[in-house]
C-alpha cells in the first residue's frame, strides 16, 4: 500500500480538510484524486504547520475514505509522495520534480534563453531600482521579485514605486520592460493576454489563453481574469520553436509537469515570462492526465 500526504501547512486550526483554502483549489484536486486506485493508495492530508516532522513523515489530520475526507486518528506515516505547493525541507518524495529550481528563480530562465526572454536588470535593494529605472526604455517597467510564483510581487508601472511597496524580504527584484501584448493573439482573443502551454514529459496536454481583468495586468488563474481552453488551437511554427528548445533543455529532469507561459506583442514577436512547475489543474482533463501518470510512472502502482 502506497501512501500520498497533500500537505497545505496553515497555523489555523482547521476542521475540514480544505479549510481556509479556495474553492477552486478542492475543485482540481478532487478531479485528479478521484481517479486514484484506493486499493492500492490511500491519501492523507495535513493541514497544519506541525503535522510535518521530518523527512517523509507526517501525521495527517485527515484521510480520504473514497470521495469523503475523514477525521485521521494521529498517527505517524511515511509519505511515498508529497503533494504541495509550500515543501518543507528535507522532503524527498515530492512531486512536481526537480524542475522547480529552474522555474522559481527566473532570473535562471533569463540566462538559459535570453533570445526568448525580456533582458531584465538585476536591483538588490531599493537604490538599485531608483538608479537602474529610467534605463528601461518602455514608458512602462516591471517590477517582480527573482523568486516569487503566480504573480505574487510584481508591480506594472511608469513611476518608481514607493519604498514601503517594496518588501525587503522579496529582494532581489527584476526590473524589465514592458511586453505590450494589447494587440490580440492570432484572432482567438483582442487585448492583453498571455499564452499557456502545459507539457508532461515532453507532450503537449493543453493550450490555455489567459486575460487579465479590466485594467490590470495579473494574468494568474486566480485573479479573477479568463481563462479559455484552446485545445484545438494549432501552435504556429515560431511559437513551437521556442517550445521545443525549452523541453530539450528541460529532458534532463525527469518527470517533468510544467508550463511555459508567453505573449505576442504589437511587432509580431513572442517573449516567454516564466516556466511554472506546478501549474494549475485547470480542466479535467489535464487532471486526469497528471494523476494517471503519477500512479503508473511515480508510485507504480496499476
Amino acid at each position: 500500500m502506497k501512501n500520498i500526504v497533500i500537505f497545505f501547512p496553515t497555523d489555523k486550526i482547521v476542521s475540514k480538510a480544505y479549510e481556509w483554502l479556495s474553492e477552486s483549489i478542492e475543485n482540481r484536486e478532487m478531479e485528479m484524486l478521484s481517479r486514484f486506485p484506493q486499493q492500492q493508495i490511500q491519501i492523507f492530508m495535513a493541514r497544519m504547520k506541525w503535522s510535518f516532522h521530518e523527512g517523509n513523515l507526517f501525521t495527517p489530520d485527515f484521510q480520504l475514505i473514497w470521495e469523503s475526507w475523514e477525521i485521521y486518528i494521529w498517527k505517524k506515516i511515511n509519505a511515498d509522495l508529497v503533494l504541495g505547493f509550500r515543501m518543507p525541507e528535507g522532503v524527498s518524495h515530492k512531486y512536481p520534480s526537480n524542475m522547480r529550481d529552474i522555474c522559481i528563480d527566473k532570473s535562471i530562465l533569463e540566462n538559459l534563453f535570453p533570445e526568448f526572454t525580456i533582458k531584465s536588470i538585476i536591483c538588490n535593494n531599493y537604490d538599485d531600482i531608483q538608479k537602474n529605472f529610467h534605463k528601461i526604455l518602455t514608458k512602462k517597467k516591471v517590477l517582480k521579485p527573482v523568486s516569487e510564483s503566480g504573480w505574487r510581487g510584481i508591480g506594472i508601472s511608469d513611476k518608481i514605486p514607493n519604498r514601503k511597496v517594496l518588501l525587503t524580504e522579496r529582494f532581489p527584484y527584476l526590473l524589465q520592460g514592458f511586453h505590450d501584448t494589447s494587440w490580440g493573439f492570432y484572432g482567438l482573443c483582442s487585448g492583453t493576454h498571455d499564452f499557456r502551454v502545459v507539457l508532461l514529459n515532453g507532450e503537449i496536454i493543453w493550450k490555455i489563453l489567459r486575460q487579465p481583468k479590466t485594467w490590470s495586468f495579473v494574468f494568474n488563474t486566480w485573479s479573477w481574469g479568463s481563462l479559455t481552453d484552446v485545445w484545438d488551437f494549432e501552435i504556429p511554427e515560431n511559437i513551437m520553436k521556442i517550445v521545443k528548445k525549452i523541453d530539450t533543455y528541460c529532458s534532463r529532469y525527469t518527470h517533468r509537469y510544467y508550463s511555459i507561459d508567453m505573449g505576442l506583442g504589437k511587432n509580431w514577436e513572442i517573449k516567454v515570462y516564466e516556466l511554472n512547475s506546478a501549474s494549475a489543474l485547470s480542466n479535467t482533463y489535464i487532471a486526469h492526465k497528471l494523476w494517471d501518470y503519477i500512479v503508473k510512472n511515480i508510485l507504480k502502482v496499476s
